[in-house]
C-alpha cells in the first residue's frame, strides 16, 4: 500500500539528503554541531539575563519598584530557559554535509535554509578555536574562503574534531579540482 499525498511519510536523514543531491553526488561526511553549541550560542544572552536579575534584586532593595524583586529574577530565569530551549532547537535542526561536489549547511526546524558552495569554488578552509571552552572541549568552527570572500552563513559552527574534519574537507577539495 502506498501512502497518499495527505499522509506524512517518514524518511531517514540519508534519504532526505539524497533528495537534495545532484546526479552522481555522494555524501562523504555528515556532522552535527557539538553539544557545546547550546551553551556557546547562548552565553551572551544568559550573561545579560544574570546581570539583569542581580540588578533587579539590587534595585528592588534600593528603590520602591512597585513589585517584588523575585518577579525580575523569575522573569530572567524563564527567559534564560527559553533561550536554552531555542538553542536546543537550533542544534537539533543543524546539519553540516560534505559531498564529493560541495559543502552544505542545512539549518532549521520549521523553515529550512540550505547554504552551500561547490568544492571547486573554495580557495581556502580555515579552522578557528577562539575560547578556552572550545580548545579544552576539542571543538572549533570551520570557515570556507571563496573568490568573493567568506562563504557567508556557510560556516560550520562548534564542531567536534575540527582538525580531522578540516583534513577530510581539504582532501575532498583537492580531489574535486
Amino acid at each position: 500500500m502506498t501512502p497518499s499525498a495527505s499522509q506524512p511519510v517518514s524518511v531517514s536523514r540519508e534519504a532526505a539528503l539524497q533528495h537534495l543531491l545532484g546526479e552522481g553526488e555522494l555524501v562523504l561526511l555528515t556532522v552535527k554541531p557539538s553539544a557545546w553549541f547550546v551553551p556557546l550560542t547562548s552565553v551572551r544572552m544568559l550573561a545579560i539575563l544574570a546581570l539583569a536579575a542581580v540588578g533587579g534584586r539590587y534595585l528592588g532593595r534600593v528603590l520602591p519598584l512597585g513589585f517584588a524583586p523575585q518577579t525580575i529574577e523569575l522573569t530572567c530565569g524563564l527567559l534564560a530557559l527559553g533561550r536554552l530551549a531555542a538553542a536546543c532547537c537550533q542544534w537539533a535542526g543543524t546539519l553540516y554535509v560534505l559531498t564529493n561536489r560541495r559543502v552544505l549547511r542545512i539549518r532549521g526546524a520549521i523553515k529550512v535554509t540550505i547554504v552551500g558552495c561547490s568544492l571547486t569554488d573554495i580557495r581556502q578552509t580555515a579552522m578557528l578555536t577562539t575560547g578556552l571552552i572550545e580548545r579544552v572541549g576539542g571543538i572549533g568552527t570551520l570557515f570556507f574562503q571563496t573568490d568573493r570572500g567568506n562563504l557567508t552563513g556557510g560556516e560550520w559552527l562548534h564542531i567536534s574534531r575540527p582538525a580531522e574534519i578540516l583534513e577530510t574537507i581539504d582532501k575532498a577539495i583537492s580531489q574535486a579540482i
